[in-house]
């Protein structure tokens, strides 16, 4: 018996057959993944389902009950994780804190004293 395609590999499969113009082939992908991917599962099987909805919607055009992973009812948790896996492949977000910093100094200028509002979620790198 094989084991199972993680779940991210499944949402690879997907993209490859967007990729080569198979939009069939992209929605059978993600059909399968929504089949055989619990919706209570891991937070990686979680994301992957929130993703895979929307990559489904995109392709189809069919938006109903697509959602949003920030308003509706889904794991508070699955936000800060979605963010985290983000920040974790996205370099450009990653160390975009140090622009932003640095773009903070030069708009501030001589001032004496500054005062910054950080609204922010998760472990502060935004």
């Amino acid at each position: 018996m094989t084991s199972p395609r993680p779940v991210v590999l499944q949402l690879f499969d997907a993209l490859h057959a967007i990729e080569a113009g198979d939009r069939a082939g992209a929605v059978a992908s993600i059909d399968h993944l929504l089949a055989e991917t619990p919706s209570a599962g891991v937070a990686v099987d979680r994301l992957a389902r929130a993703f895979a909805v929307a990559m489904r919607a995109r392709i189809t055009g069919d938006t109903t009950g697509v959602g949003n992973l920030y308003v509706d009812e889904h794991d508070p948790r699955d936000m800060l994780k979605a963010f985290e896996v983000l920040a974790a492949a996205t370099p450009f977000i990653r160390f975009g804190h140090a622009a932003a910093n640095r773009a903070l100094l030069q708009a501030v200028g001589p001032a004496d004293r500054v005062h910054v509002i950080d609204i922010g979620l998760g472990s502060g790198v935004q």
